[in-house]
């Protein structure tokens, strides 16, 4: 099966995403710093305009509170200038999938793994992982995908692959 793609920002956030919760640590550090910092950077800053007559404490808990609340929008910038770093030429990437392993080609690079060289394998309601190292991840993005394609990725990773972790988000 062949499948043509440019991996976007929202398919390599979505990525980042997924590989950032693959355990319950992960899943808790990542509720604390996109809800629980904004909110406590709320509440931070609400008390900082109740207490605002003795304007140095207040004005130290006004810019502590804008950085909490801020954090999501400075994690996404950064994850930009990183998804903008690790890309080589357009982007445009073909995979072709097949019983004896997977071939990958774009403008600059062509590659070809067998099966035992995928780890394991993790899927949302938008992308998969196929993971050669506990780091390391092919992205392959469902939209790409007919549902006849993802139906036949997934009987293919369960064939060749042990571990396969499915999160419906």
């Amino acid at each position: 099966m062949q499948i043509q793609f440019e991996l976007s920002f929202a398919d390599f956030l979505a990525a980042q995403y997924l590989h950032a919760t693959r355990n319950f640590i992960r899943r808790l550090l990542r509720i604390i710093n996109f809800y629980i910092f904004p909110l406590f950077g709320v509440c931070m800053l609400c008390l900082a305009i109740s207490i605002w007559s003795d304007r140095s404490p207040a004005l130290v808990m006004c810019v502590c509170s804008f950085v909490l609340i801020g954090y999501p929008a400075y994690y996404r910038i950064k994850m930009f200038q990183c998804y903008k770093r690790t890309r080589s030429g357009d982007g445009a990437c073909g995979l072709t999938i097949e019983e004896s392993g997977i071939r990958m080609a774009s403008a600059n690079s062509k590659s070809e793994m067998s099966w035992p060289a995928f780890r394991s394998f993790r899927e949302n309601d938008t992308i998969y992982l196929l993971y050669t190292a506990p780091g390391k991840f092919l992205v392959i993005p469902k939209r790409a995908c007919s549902p006849e394609q993802v139906e036949e990725i997934r009987s293919l990773v369960t064939r060749h692959l042990k571990t396969v972790d499915t999160e419906r988000a």
